[in-house]
Parts: C-alpha cells; sequence; structure tokens
C-alpha cells in the first residue's frame, strides 16, 4: 500500500526495468487493494512510469489462487492486529509477481508473511534478476 515504505523501495525499482518490459510486448502494472482514487494518487507520488491498479474486492488476486497460477498462494491478510487492515475491506494483497505469455508462465513469486521476513516487509526478490531471467525463460534458456 502507499502507506508501506518497503513496498514503494520494491514497486519504484521495477522503473529501471518497465520500458524494457514494454519493448519486448510485456505489460507492467502494480496491483493494490487500496481504493482506485489512491492507486491513482500512488503512482503520480511515487513517480512509477507504469499503472497502478486498484483489487479493492480482491477479486483478481482470489482468482488467481482459485486457479493455482501461483504456488505459494498470494497472501491476502485481514487480522485486526495489522493497523493498516481498516483501509482494506477484504484484507490486503501481500506483495507478489508475475509474469507471463499467454502460454506460460516466465516468473512467480509471492511473499509469505513471516517473523522472519519481517511480516513481508524483507526477503523481495530484485527486479532486475527477476527480469533477466523472465527474459531467459521467454528466449528458451534455463536459469
Amino acid at each position: 500500500g502507499d502507506w508501506c515504505p518497503f513496498c514503494k523501495a520494491f514497486i519504484t525499482r521495477f522503473e529501471k526495468i518497465a520500458e524494457e518490459i514494454r519493448d519486448q510486448g510485456g505489460y507492467i502494472a502494480a496491483i493494490s487493494a487500496q481504493k482506485e482514487s489512491t492507486a491513482t494518487k500512488t503512482k503520480k507520488n511515487w513517480k512509477v512510469n507504469f499503472d497502478v491498479l486498484s483489487d479493492r474486492s480482491t477479486e483478481f488476486s482470489r482468482y488467481l489462487n482459485e486457479k493455482k497460477i501461483f504456488n505459494p498462494t498470494l497472501a491476502i491478510t485481514k487480522t485486526k492486529l495489522d493497523p493498516h487492515t481498516w483501509m482494506y475491506e477484504a484484507g490486503y494483497i501481500q506483495p507478489a509477481l508475475l509474469f507471463t505469455t499467454k502460454d506460460d508462465i516466465l516468473y512467480q513469486w509471492a511473499i509469505q508473511p513471516s517473523v522472519m521476513n519481517l511480516g513481508g516487509a524483507s526477503d523481495r526478490p530484485v527486479p532486475e534478476e527477476v527480469w533477466e531471467s523472465a527474459k531467459a525463460k521467454l528466449n528458451g534458456e534455463e536459469r
């Protein structure tokens, strides 16, 4: 969410590779369970050159889980212990990445919040390495 400094640091690093992703025919977007107006403000305030979309109901995230597209599943947090939960009607989506073609998953990653990763704040992959891995698979190379 827009309140999370760890999310901001992670998402804004994709700024460096967004143009190359588009040049390869890809589409890049960040998806948040916050309101659409907040997602729009986040894009502007974080100065990213890709879409920041709203999945307020977490419907898209739940669809990905139901179709077993992610392994492990996307974590959707809704607990009274988290001070930010009040902003999210249906819980909030923990960080995840998905690179696909029409026919194949090139790269997937989803954080499973724990004490060891500070509730999902740390242990996130490096965007440039993720993109290199996705490109390698796209080109038929194993990494």
